[in-house]
């Protein structure tokens, strides 16, 4: 019988590595509305134009650096996966900085020449001034890339070796100093001479502030800058081929991710437009996104569990396939028991929304139905992060791509198909995304199952055409051979050099006919004498 304290030894690791990354995951969202607050707080008297048009310059620069620049965060897969040496690491920071120049030529574009105008005045609608103040901050921002990379690429090795804490410890310290940062700066003079260098110098100091937590978990305790060889021979060296054939799945599944968002507002605000209501369905929809997402966003993180504890780290024992799927069910759980009594209870939602958000009662009516559909959101979330890391961890990741494509393609049937069926406003704009997460957590599966028949199919047909053996012993065969003979072909068909892992059957067989052969000899040299 197992018990508690066993099952609390086994899955305690697990939860404490996840524990911070599910941090990392909701940090920039608490930064940036920690941020709008701070610069908020310095609207006063003649200032108020001034600070409103620096925090609308502010979201826009934001909000283009983070589809720009996204790629990059992908980078941190790269690292846990891909890199086993230093020499992989010299190469990772290599292609990444090429990545990150490139991310940083855009922001000096639309920042110093007329593409920036036509992106931001004209196609957000914005006025001169707000588009001008948006091209000054995308310059000064246009450093942060090359920051992003030296960030992700060092947290993905500390991820390599169990260290999430120092990966969340990083995250949550630039938060505070970003909070910190604006804070002081609002008492200066730089809330009348350039209120824009408030924002910016925030995140440069937040952005330092993390590379230097991560740098210092790298090179000083726990070390892990020793424990990487300088060139690994156990594992295939990286090259440009192998890490974009790994690299470009996650980025358009990523990018799926970030457009599905703003197709249901437009879908939701479109259905509405007739009642008058579309405004209402679409803060319906603002208000409720965030909340939940609290209670189900840290699960994306499950995909880096797997190739983490996939293998035995510096000092721990990797865990197995059963062990890993028995954690992500327990997440699932664990999720549920929080968000179906939450939501579903009488008058809790609206109070909860009410609390949180700020809204009056009768508002706070309307997200009931949302937010008791999106408590079922962690049962695809889950299941694709946990099928998405098994696949990262088979350097297979081309295989979960075709999810983004279904996914979308599912949120705009769903967006056109509900309606029909009576589910309008917010209801179907959420019940979409659902049905979007249901057909990628599938698409996901799909894909997972075929790799691993792909896999077990190739290992039984390299079991039976290279050990070409028979399946009991024969004498008359085995007088064929010397004993020495024979233990050089047997080894040539051993599982080390098939690459078929332990056997037990070829190596009984193995023991059983050089045994044989070395009694045939044995006689044939007393007969001899």
């Amino acid at each position: 019988m197992i018990s508690c304290r066993s099952v609390w030894n086994t899955y305690w690791p697990l939860g404490k590595f996840l524990f911070p990354l599910g941090l990392t995951n909701i940090a920039p969202d608490i930064a940036d509305q920690a941020l709008n607050r701070g610069i908020t707080s310095m609207n006063s008297g003649d200032q108020s134009t001034i600070i409103i048009d620096s925090l609308a310059s502010f979201g826009l620069a934001i909000s283009l650096m983070k589809f720009f620049a996204f790629p990059l965060g992908e980078v941190r897969h790269v690292s846990l996966v891909l890199v086993h040496s230093q020499k992989d690491r010299r190469i990772c920071i290599l292609l990444s900085l090429i990545m990150a120049l490139g991310s940083c030529a855009i922001f000096l574009v639309l920042g110093l020449s007329v593409m920036g105008t036509m992106l931001i005045e004209e196609l957000h609608e914005v006025k001169h001034s707000v588009s001008e103040n948006t091209k000054i901050i995308l310059v000064y921002l246009s450093l942060t890339p090359i920051l992003e990379i030296l960030c992700q690429i060092h947290a993905g090795i500390l991820l390599q070796y169990r260290q999430s804490v120092v990966v969340g410890a990083s995250s949550l310290a630039d938060v505070a100093m970003q909070v910190v940062t604006v804070l002081v700066l609002v008492q200066t003079n730089l809330t009348t001479t350039n209120p824009l260098l408030i924002p910016v110098l925030s995140v440069y100091v937040g952005y330092h502030t993390r590379i230097a937590i991560i740098l210092i978990g790298y090179y000083c305790k726990p070390g892990i800058q020793h424990l990487l060889p300088y060139d690994q021979n156990n594992h295939e060296p990286l090259t440009i081929k192998n890490m974009l054939k790994f690299f470009w799945p996650l980025i358009f599944i990523n990018m799926v991710h970030k457009i599905s968002r703003p197709i249901i507002n437009l879908f939701v605000a479109r259905n509405q437009a007739s009642s008058g209501n579309s405004e209402k369905a679409v803060a319906v929809l603002t208000a409720v996104y965030p909340i939940p997402r609290t209670f189900y966003g840290w699960q994306n993180n499950l995909k880096e569990v797997q190739p983490a504890f996939a293998k035995p780290s510096h000092g721990h024992r990797a865990y197995t396939s059963r062990e890993r799927v028995t954690f992500t069910v327990g997440c699932i759980v664990f999720c549920m028991l929080i968000t179906l009594p939450t939501f579903f209870s009488p008058g809790v939602p609206e109070k909860v929304i009410h609390g949180l958000v700020g809204v009056d009662l009768e508002f706070a009516k309307l997200t009931v139905v949302p937010l008791q559909i999106f408590s079922f959101m962690t049962l695809p979330v889950a299941s694709r992060s946990h099928l998405t890391g098994w696949l990262m961890i088979k350097k297979k990741t081309k295989y979960a791509a075709p999810s983004g494509v279904l996914r979308l393609a599912a949120i705009i049937i769903a967006c056109i198909v509900f309606p029909l069926m009576g589910l309008n406003g917010a209801e179907m704009g959420v019940a979409s995304l659902l049905f979007g997460f249901v057909i990628e957590a599938l698409t996901v599966a799909a894909g997972t199952i075929f790799v691993w028949k792909k896999k077990n199919f190739a290992n039984e047909e390299v079991t039976q055409d290279a050990v070409d053996l028979p399946t009991e012993y024969s004498p008359r065969l085995s007088a064929m051979y010397s004993s020495q003979d024979l233990h050089v072909r047997l080894q040539a068909f051993s599982p080390h050099t098939t690459g078929l892992g332990s056997n037990h059957s070829i190596d009984s067989y193995q023991q059983m006919t050089l045994k044989g052969v070395q009694d045939k000899e044995k006689d044939s040299h007393k007969q001899t004498t």
